[in-house]
Formats: C-alpha cells, sequence, structure tokens
C-alpha cells in the first residue's frame, strides 16, 4: 500500500499477520521506519485453527478497510 504522509512523502504500509502459540496479532506497519502503525491483538483458540483464521481475516479488513475506502487508520496521526 502507497499513501502520502502530511509532508507528501511517499510511504509504504504493510498488512502483517502474526499466528503465534499464545496470541494472534494483525497489523500496519510503516516498511521505511519498521514502526507498527496500528494493531489488534488478542488470544490464539486453541480449540479451532479456522476460527483463528476467521479472526485472523476479520482483524485484517477492519485494519484496511473496505478495499474502496481509505484504510481505517490515518497517517497524520501516527505517532512520531
Amino acid at each position: 500500500m502507497n499513501w502520502l504522509d502530511m509532508q507528501g512523502q511517499q510511504r509504504n504500509y504493510v498488512l502483517a499477520l502474526d499466528f503465534g502459540g499464545t496470541k494472534l496479532a494483525a497489523g500496519i506497519v510503516d516498511l521505511h521506519t519498521g514502526r507498527i502503525v496500528v494493531q489488534k491483538r488478542f488470544a490464539t483458540d486453541h480449540t479451532s485453527a479456522q476460527k483463528n483464521l476467521e479472526q485472523m481475516i476479520q482483524a485484517g479488513k477492519e485494519l484496511l478497510g473496505e478495499p474502496t475506502s481509505e484504510p481505517k487508520w490515518n497517517v497524520e496521526n501516527e505517532k512520531r
């Protein structure tokens, strides 16, 4: 994903997914700085891999927003 920050600089971001044994995490990461811009974390469900996958898909969708809309996070409000 490419967006411009407040200074007009192009910024590159990725959606990162972490499937761990104790937690699941989804986040938007700034590729230039390596910083996590926003993230969602929750406990791993040890009874259902399908539930974990569905939860991560939902988290990714929430972080990115609808494909035709702007993302749910705002680079202008990113802590520096």
